[in-house]
């Protein structure tokens, strides 16, 4: 069909398609196939089809003389929310017999914010990122895209009925490139700063929205400027360059950021040029891809809550037959609501607007009922069994580096070292590494008061202790400079002993760890490369590791080294949960000594290779929670008590039996003591 032709039809097949394309590309982000990293930016070509269709239909209906701003909410409405509404039930109904209690919760809580229409500022303020692996647990956390959407349906037919009256003053045209100029400006501000904000927010996206919308304002104009015979080549062009990002990006680019231009571009050039010359226009407008368009809108909000759903089913990590399974299964009951669901409530004959609000409204109250009551029971715990409930309470980990004064040590060391230990001790020992020193540190600052030793806690999430490395993704280098500055500040006369922890081989390896059992470590990935481009990455990056003690054993401190914890592979605390509602029994968890050592072997054989040393202590995990006789490394004590607060985190009780070791094998108490009458 000619592209004036479908423009009075309204209907653009490539764009159907296209819609289709990006809903199957968002549920192979969900599962996880590291392939296809960058097709998260699909998200970004949705708001852009979106800006530029809501201002196509208003701007339409405006030339018709039909236009209203309820008329346009009534329209949007009969869109968007019966299908959220059902699916959004049923997805509280099917949660409440697989999730522990807390993260139902959660769940309730967002989906009252998902009924405010602010789905995306809960997710906002969450302590999760977006690429986190707590996230696949949230059935509702792909619905920040839904309230990104509903608020600029919410002001777009204001805009035009503004600038419809002020028109002598502003025009549309004008309106919405100072806001897209506003917009694009404060997201690359805010990504820098604060990334997480910068991606859920209108003021960091709006401009996605309204990039669609001027082109739908000028694409006439724009068409007639270009020569028709390059028409063709700009849409393909524009939709190859955005294939090109979607292969090369990774979740470490800054987004919403200048890299976000290009898929916006890319899609604007394809939309605003594509005709019946456009080879990718005919592939968008096949068959399968619209049928898949049809039903996008369902498919986009059933894919994330099946496999959601799935993921607390299934202990183990879910593989690429499980999500062949659950992507058939949301296939399934994406179209049934289509047809039963999307399509009948579109049909203002058949369901009038007086009788539409009326269930909309009754169908709001019930939904805001049943979250409110879930929420306010916090989670519902009554429900589980009492061997889940009892067993399942000792995974509650409590807060991490929190010293007996109650100072939260992630918020201080904003400012400076925490202290830890003994308020009234000279504080010459000092806690470094990465989060696993963070889980220490609980228990070394009980361990400290107790022997009347003060020291500081100084750690840096996914950023072990290493010189000459440096942390992939890390645009701002804060990782390198934060060691760089912490071996400086450990150098100095006053500290005169480290603890060192840190996930040494997590930095190592570029890929997820699996433990070989079905757990595979989900959510974003960070590792380490030599800030010297060298051969031989592995040598150079435990080289890396080892300097630090080094130096600090050659100017005269006392280091005690902690060999990194066995990783389990499984959230541990939630791989119990989902056994125990399976078996209705305490089960074992463990992985395989081998394949502990086999993860273990580059960093051990770095930190054996320092010898013996009259300053230098061991710690090594493996003797300490691993059964050599029977060849497996444990989660948990002989009584079922666990040592994990998730995959590789220990809690305090596990922290308690690295600690202990700790101070059974160097008396830092009666060392620091003679330090102290010494200096």
């Amino acid at each position: 069909m000619p592209a004036k032709a479908q423009a009075a039809a309204g209907f653009r097949p490539e764009i159907e398609g296209l819609r289709g394309l990006l809903v199957l590309l968002v549920i192979i982000f969900h599962a996880g196939v590291a392939a296809f990293e960058g097709v998260y930016f699909s998200v970004d070509i949705f708001f852009v089809v979106s800006g530029y269709l809501m201002a196509f239909i208003i701007m339409n209906d405006m030339s018709a003389g039909r236009f209203s701003v309820m008329g346009f909410y009534e329209r949007r409405s009969r869109r968007i929310f019966p299908a959220l509404y059902v699916i959004g039930l049923c997805s509280l109904v099917g949660a409440y017999f697989v999730m522990p209690a807390a993260a139902y919760e959660s769940m309730a809580e967002s989906a009252l914010w998902v009924l405010g229409l602010a789905g995306n500022v809960y997710f906002s303020v969450s302590s999760s990122s977006y690429f986190d692996a707590d996230m696949g647990l949230q059935p509702f956390m792909h619905l920040w895209t839904l309230g990104l959407e509903q608020q600029y349906y919410l002001l777009i037919p204001l805009c035009f009925l503004v600038c419809a009256y002020a028109r002598r003053w502003v025009s549309i045209n004008q309106l919405l490139v100072v806001v897209t100029l506003v917009s694009f400006a404060s997201a690359l501000v805010l990504v820098y700063r604060h990334e997480q904000t910068a991606f859920y927010i209108p003021l960091s996206r709006f401009w996605e929205f309204t990039a669609g919308s001027l082109l739908a304002l000028n694409e006439a104009r724009l068409r007639a400027t270009v020569p028709e015979r390059f028409h063709a080549f700009i849409a393909d062009a524009g939709a190859l360059s955005v294939a090109a990002v979607f292969c090369i990006a990774t979740i470490h680019w800054a987004h919403p950021g200048p890299a976000t231009l290009i898929p916006v571009m890319g899609a604007l050039f394809f939309i605003g040029f594509a005709n019946e010359n456009s080879i990718l226009a005919r592939l968008m407008s096949i068959r399968p891809l619209l049928q898949l368009g049809a039903i996008s809108y369902s498919l986009y909000l059933w894919h994330q809550v099946v496999f959601a759903l799935g993921r607390w089913y299934f202990p183990d990590t879910l593989g690429g037959v499980s999500y062949f399974g659950l992507t058939l299964l949301s296939l399934l009951l994406a179209f049934v609501t289509y047809r039963l669901v999307e399509v009948p409530f579109r049909n203002r004959k058949r369901i009038p607007a007086k009788t539409f609000w009326l269930v909309l409204a009754a169908s709001t109250v019930v939904i805001f009922c049943v979250a409110n009551y879930v929420d306010n029971k916090h989670g519902i715990k009554e429900r589980l069994p009492d061997i889940v409930l009892s067993a399942y309470q000792d995974g509650d980990a409590g807060q991490i580096a929190v010293t007996a004064d109650g100072v939260l040590c992630y918020e201080q060391l904003k400012e400076a070292p925490c202290p830890i230990g003994s308020p009234d001790a000279q504080r010459n020992w000092a806690l470094v590494g990465d989060s696993h020193a963070a889980a220490l540190t609980n228990q070394l600052d009980a361990a400290f008061r107790e022997q009347q030793v003060g020291g500081y806690a100084i750690f840096k999430n996914a950023c072990a202790f290493a010189l000459g490395v440096s942390l992939a993704g890390d645009r701002e280098r804060a990782c390198e400079t934060h060691n760089r500055q912490l071996m400086e500040r450990l150098l100095r006369p006053d500290i005169q002993g480290v603890v060192i922890a840190g996930r040494y081989p997590y930095f190592l390896d570029r890929g997820a760890y699996n433990n070989g059992e079905g757990g595979i470590e989900t959510g974003r990935q960070w590792w380490f490369e030599p800030a010297v481009k060298e051969a031989g990455r592995e040598s150079a990056l435990v080289s890396g590791f080892v300097e630090p003690v080094k130096l600090l054993l050659k100017a005269g401190k006392r280091v005690v080294l902690v060999y990194p914890v066995p990783e389990m592979g499984w959230h541990v605390p939630q791989y119990q949960f989902k056994r125990l509602l399976k078996e209705r029994a305490v089960p074992e968890i463990s992985i395989g000594l081998d394949r502990y050592r086999q993860r273990l072997q580059p960093v051990a054989e770095a930190f054996d290779s320092l010898g013996s040393h009259p300053l230098l202590v061991r710690v090594r995990p493996e003797e300490l929670m691993c059964d050599r006789s029977l060849g497996r490394c444990y989660a948990h004590d002989s009584e079922g008590r666990l040592w994990y607060r998730d995959d590789d985190h220990v809690n305090d009780a596990g922290a308690s039996l690295l600690v202990s070791d700790v101070m059974d094998k160097f008396p830092i108490g009666s060392l620091s003591n003679r330090i102290v009458t010494r200096f």
